[in-house]
């Protein structure tokens, strides 16, 4: 695969990655200045924090079997016409799809309590996943020659 074509494909995926992972958080902060729900208090709106907060620290973590079960898929395609870059590319939107879930869950923390603070729980561990799966050139050129050579 030549190189411009590469860069290009990268530099998509990275474009999709600041929408969907930098400008859709801010996007969802900002409609929390917006919205006001009424502050409400009470042992279940805890336990939803508790519980989203736990699922959205732990959520990613499947990230890796779902790559496993998508790479060993496209591996047994016939078709000649396999692209890696492709696969990285669907990937790549599972992984964001996987991160901004964190954020949202934080936007429905607000919503059921009014309290901003508890939905800004979210946004740590969603910088911190976001960090871990940012596309960059060193993973997509290791994953275009790993799928390559088989």
């Amino acid at each position: 695969m030549e190189s411009a074509a590469k860069s290009n494909q990268l530099s998509f995926i990275r474009m999709i990655a600041i929408a969907m992972l930098v400008i859709m958080p801010l996007v969802l902060l900002a409609l929390m200045f917006v919205v006001s729900p009424p502050k409400q208090s009470g042992g279940e709106i805890e336990i939803a924090l508790l519980i989203l907060l736990i699922v959205g620290m732990i959520q990613p973590l499947v990230i890796p079997m779902i790559s496993r079960i998508q790479i060993q898929n496209w591996q047994k395609e016939t078709s000649e016409n396999k692209n890696p870059a492709i696969l990285f590319f669907m990937l790549s939107l599972i992984k964001f799809s996987f991160i901004e879930a964190i954020y949202i869950y934080g936007l429905v923390v607000y919503l059921l309590s009014g309290d901003m603070l508890k939905a800004l729980y979210f946004y740590p561990v969603g910088i911190g996943w976001s960090v871990v799966h940012w596309p960059m050139r060193v993973r997509f050129d290791n994953f275009i020659y790993r799928l390559s050579k088989k």
